[in-house]
């Protein structure tokens, strides 16, 4: 009785956190979407359908967090930190360049995806800005993925969970102060409410660094990337793809 006591709290422990956490990344945009709403209707419905495609860009960025997780958890219960830390460089990496090449696809392309969905002409031009700063800025996203499941597979769940919950604040604060103008800034509407949240992804990103190199690992020593380990990546994506796909 004690034993299953013990383990359901350890799934507690480690579910609590990941559903906060999933519930506070899908909060940040919804926050832009509900203060706009008392700056301009326009700019509501714009922002709104930029918001929806960049969560199906964020499910992108999955793919390779799930394979990260049971991977990492893995080895550091076999005490293989070698192979444990060669995943997390290999995780870093292709979510980096893939997050990259997104940001600049939406950067670049966001304008021909917003008439695709068939954003109406006069809600464009805040479209075309939200979509400029904040899907620029994606690729913080998707390397913040991959470190909140590096430091949940190792036993690090309430970190993600609460450099969430601060990001989400300082995005309200963010938007109060650049949207209407408080504070001393200027009022900027839906291009303070873009610049805010996308400052506030990289100060999550940047806190998420910090948290793992001072609490789980101390260096990632680069002669384990040579040769690179190509077959750490492809087990990663063997188990993040289909969880993409199901």
């Amino acid at each position: 009785m004690g034993l299953k006591i013990s383990i359901r709290r350890e799934l507690v422990n480690l579910t609590f956190p990941i559903f906060v956490e999933t519930l506070l990344i899908m909060l940040l945009g919804a926050v832009d979407t509900f203060m706009l709403s008392h700056y301009s209707d326009n700019t509501v419905a714009a922002v709104g359908l930029v918001n929806q495609l960049l969560m199906f860009v964020f499910l992108i960025f999955e793919v390779t967090t799930q394979g990260t997780s049971v991977f990492c958890s893995q080895y550091i219960g076999a005490g293989q930190r070698k192979n444990m830390l060669q995943v997390v460089g290999v995780s870093l990496l292709f979510n980096g360049c893939v997050g990259v090449a997104i940001s600049s696809f939406l950067y670049f392309r966001g304008t021909a995806l917003l008439e695709l969905m068939n954003l109406r002409p006069e809600l464009m031009p805040d479209g075309e800005m939200y979509m400029h700063i904040v899907g620029g800025f994606a690729f913080t996203q998707s390397v913040s993925f991959t470190l909140s499941a590096i430091l949940r597979s190792a036993n690090r769940a309430y970190y993600p969970m609460l450099i969430t919950l601060l990001v989400n604040v300082l995005n309200f604060v963010g938007n109060y102060a650049l949207i209407f103008g408080k504070f001393g800034f200027p009022e900027m509407g839906v291009e303070g409410a873009a610049i805010s949240t996308s400052f506030s992804r990289c100060v999550a990103m940047g806190l998420l660094f910090i948290i793992l190199f001072r609490k789980v690992i101390r260096r990632i020593p680069l002669a384990y990337f040579r040769p690179f380990p190509w077959e750490k990546l492809k087990n990663v994506l063997r188990i993040g793809l289909p969880s993409l796909l199901s």
